[in-house]
This record gives structure tokens, C-alpha cells and sequence, in this order.
């Protein structure tokens, strides 16, 4: 009799249903919203942030949710103040990609600005200072004299497009949403980041088309590269007249895989060799 034949259909099944977890672990993909309270000090460290910088609010983000809330006074703080993922994710990711809705405050000057990156700790600030010791990999839009444009920030390191070229300049209207999208890729010792920027609507939904992409110049970042984590936060400068943001929301940032999603894997692949194994002993091969 052929105990197995009655039972194997299901077993695949089973085992197939566990094994596609794995292909989970690349894609995970962590999102701050804002919603619950008290998640902004639970997942943040706030630094530089005097006159309480960033704040939790419940309401005027996304459908009118919660969101990430940027102080329009206050005393001026010279540092740059950020909020870092207290939770990394695995540095050997040679790809992945943040991204955060932003709503565009008034200001009045050129030279505010504003990034997006990454750094090999939760616990130091980044800056967008080129004078300043720091140890970021970053991307972000500064204001020029002509519009808006793309700055990239590498160690003291800040370059982007020259003020006095308007043709990679452009505009934001005050008081809108946006979408930024930087996709960061590294061979192990050069990084190039993708970006793009793109209108958005106030329930988060996206017109087809970006107001600028492009792709940066290719990077070496020594504290990047040393570091087995790696800390997602968004950075501007902490004085009244440089928050050119006024809230960010639904903060998007690569994930650790679950415990269930690598035990779902390992159990998948035991189940299949298992259910070979048993199939041998019932069948064992004839001389």
C-alpha cells in the first residue's frame, strides 16, 4: 500500500506555501505613518532638536493622518537636526530604496534644504554643512535663487546642480504635497543613488509623471562601507527661516526580515526534503 500517494498533494502544497516567504526577505519594506501615538520617540532618535524640531501630529498629513510635524519657530540651533531610524537594516543589501512624502512650506530665501539618506549609526548627526564632520550618504532639494534643485551629500562632501545654470532648476508650490524616491545602489565600495521627485495628491496618490529624475555621480563613503548597519533619517537645517518642509509622512525604509519570514523558508525546504526522504524509505530502490 502507498501510504504517501494519498497525502502528497498536500504536502507540496504546504511546503510551497512556506517557500515563497523567503523571496520576502530583498523586498521588506518598513513604513512609518505616523498614526500610533508616541511612535515618533519609539522609532526615532531626535537629534539637534531644540524647541522640539519634529513633533507627532494627528491630523493634515496624508488623508489627514498622522504625520511628521516640522516646527515653524523658534531659537536657532547652528546643527543639523535629524530623525534616525533607531532600527537598521543589514548593510550587505547591495540596493534599496527610501522614500517620504513631503508638503512644501513657505520660505522666503535660497539656501534651505532638506535630505534623505542613510548613516552607519542611529546615534550621530548627519549635516548639511559642508564644514561639518559627517558621515552621511545622502540625497535632498535645497532652494536656489532660480527654483528648487537636487543636491547630493557624500562625508563633508555636497555637490548638485550650479546656481547660476536655471535648466536643473525647478518649482514647488507652497503648501503641496510631494514624493520623494531615492534608490541607492553599491558594488561594495561605489555607490550611485536614483532620484526622482513627484507631484503628489493629498490622499498620497501619485500623477504618472516625476518633476525630476536622474541618476548622481558615483560615490565612496568609508564610514558607509564600514558599517553592518545601515540607519535611515531625514535631516534639515534646525533655524526658523531654513524648514522648508512643513510635515513628512508615510517614511518608507528597507526592512530586517521577520524571524516567521526565514523560519517560513527553512521550514518550506525541511517539508520538501522530508517528504523526498519519506517517499525513499517507502520506495527504496531495487537492486
Amino acid at each position: 500500500m502507498n501510504l504517501i500517494s494519498p497525502l502528497k498533494p498536500l504536502l507540496i502544497v504546504a511546503a510551497l506555501a512556506l517557500v515563497p516567504l523567503a523571496g520576502r526577505a530583498d523586498a521588506a519594506t518598513l513604513l512609518y505613518d505616523f498614526n500610533t501615538a508616541g511612535s515618533l520617540t519609539s522609532d526615532f532618535n531626535l537629534l539637534n532638536d531644540t524647541n522640539h524640531f519634529w513633533s507627532q501630529a494627528t491630523a493634515s498629513g496624508l488623508g489627514n493622518s498622522g504625520n511628521l510635524a516640522i516646527a515653524s519657530s523658534g531659537t536657532a540651533n547652528p546643527l543639523t537636526s535629524a530623525a534616525i531610524a533607531k532600527q537598521g537594516f543589514s548593510a550587505s543589501e547591495t540596493t534599496f530604496t527610501l522614500s517620504v512624502f513631503f508638503q512644501v512650506r513657505e520660505v522666503e530665501s535660497a539656501g534651505h534644504q532638506w535630505m534623505i539618506g542613510i548613516l552607519p549609526t542611529a546615534t550621530t548627526a548627519p549635516s548639511v554643512k559642508p564644514a561639518e564632520a559627517t558621515i552621511q550618504l545622502a540625497v535632498g532639494l535645497n532652494k536656489g535663487s532660480s527654483g528648487y534643485r537636487w543636491v547630493e551629500y557624500n562625508n563633508t562632501s555636497i555637490s548638485g546642480k550650479n546656481a547660476s545654470d536655471p535648466s536643473g532648476f525647478f518649482q514647488l508650490t507652497n503648501g503641496e504635497w510631494y514624493y520623494m524616491e531615492a534608490t541607492f545602489a553599491h558594488d561594495g565600495g561605489n555607490w550611485t543613488i536614483d532620484y526622482a521627485v513627484h507631484a503628489a495628491n493629498a490622499d498620497g496618490t501619485l500623477p504618472p509623471l516625476s518633476l525630476i529624475s536622474g541618476t548622481t555621480g558615483t560615490f565612496t563613503n568609508a564610514d558607509v562601507a564600514a558599517g553592518s548597519e545601515l540607519f535611515p533619517f531625514l535631516a534639515m537645517p534646525n533655524s526658523p527661516g531654513g524648514r522648508m518642509i512643513d510635515r513628512f509622512d508615510n517614511f518608507s525604509v528597507p526592512a530586517i526580515p521577520e524571524p516567521g519570514v526565514l523560519q517560513g523558508f527553512a521550514a518550506g525546504v525541511l517539508l520538501l526534503f522530508g517528504l523526498r526522504g519519506w517517499k525513499r524509505r517507502l520506495h527504496p530502490a531495487r537492486s
